[in-house]
């Protein structure tokens, strides 16, 4: 394995990891540091249930080495992240020095955000220093602590040679979607509540008006656009978009209006390609502006939309 082949193996990684929040979040990053410390002889366990437990999201017991994850559907404000980072870290030492949980020991916490596209803001108060050292002083405990984005993870895989193990993490996080088959789970009545409430949030009144192009295979489209890290997802999600459809059809009765909201997903689409961001992290802003307009609950029903569009090579590029 070459070095840029290693680093073109990591790139997909990370970016797909920027592409997802909460649980699926979650998951990946379980699953990579799961095969990363094993390859060390070390083992990475986590509460399989989801969530965490006492401010955990997972632990290597032979270092007395405990990670926090936070990947919010809609990128956190630095307010967000520091209260969760107090929060956790009080519940977790507590839990440790008072309970005697995960046998009375911790040497090293590591908080890691997805800040998506973006770095960690700036603590210009060292508000994460001052309350680290607080929380320390108030159980009296020596910790390791740090606040880290996926550069964190970045790091760690440049530490790995073994190519195996890299295309192993890669196919372990990109098969997640696989493992969750009740988010895909919609009906054409769910689409159509999600396609009316978006009528009645965007300011467009426009329909939209198709070009004259060649429609290429959604496949060829993941693959000009590096939406390899996603293609999963987007892949299940096309197998389905006859209820998108039927959808269309009830909203289209008796004036066209679907050609409304493909406008509204290609102006958020612009809108970030005039920001230079890459294609994967266009897909999962618009799914995130979107949900800021209608709410965080149609975070699934967005995405379809995204998908369907996408199919008709009304959004991202074609050659």
């Amino acid at each position: 394995m070459t070095f840029t082949e290693k680093m073109d193996i990591i790139t997909s990684i990370i970016d797909n990891l920027r592409g997802s929040s909460g649980v699926r979040f979650e998951s990946k990053i379980h699953q990579l540091l799961y095969r990363y410390f094993k390859h060390q002889g070390k083992m990475f366990l986590y509460h399989r249930s989801g969530g965490g437990e006492y401010g955990n999201d997972g632990w290597v017991e032979a270092d007395s080495l405990f990670y926090q994850l936070y990947a919010p559907p809609v990128q956190g404000t630095k307010s967000d992240i520091h209260k969760k980072y107090k929060s956790n870290l009080d519940r977790l030492l507590n839990a440790i020095v008072n309970e005697g949980k995960y046998k009375g020991s911790i040497s090293k916490y590591v908080f890691i955000v997805n800040t998506m596209d973006e770095g960690l803001p700036v603590d210009a108060d060292d508000f994460i220093g001052k309350t680290t050292q607080a929380l320390c002083k108030k159980y009296a405990i020596t910790v390791d602590c740090g606040i880290h984005n996926l550069d964190y993870v970045k790091d760690l895989l440049e530490t790995v040679d073994d190519e195996k193990l890299l295309h192993g993490i890669v196919h372990d996080i990109k098969s997640i979607f696989l493992r969750d088959p009740g988010k895909f789970e919609l009906q054409t009545s769910d689409i159509l509540e999600f396609l009316e409430k978006m009528l009645e949030k965007i300011s467009e009144t426009n329909n939209f008006i198709s070009e004259n192009y060649e429609w290429i295979p959604l496949a060829s489209k993941i693959e000009i656009n590096d939406l390899q890290g996603i293609g999963d997802n987007i892949n299940i999600i096309s197998s389905k978009l006859n209820i998108v459809e039927n959808a269309k059809k009830l909203l289209d009765d008796p004036m066209p209006r679907i050609g409304i909201i493909i406008v509204h997903y290609v102006k958020v689409y612009q809108d970030a390609i005039s920001k230079g961001m890459s294609k994967i992290n266009i897909y999962s802003h618009i799914i995130k502006d979107i949900m800021g307009l209608v709410g965080r609950e149609y975070e699934t029903h967005i995405e379809y939309v995204l998908v369907y569009i996408l199919n008709k090579c009304e959004i991202f590029e074609r050659s």
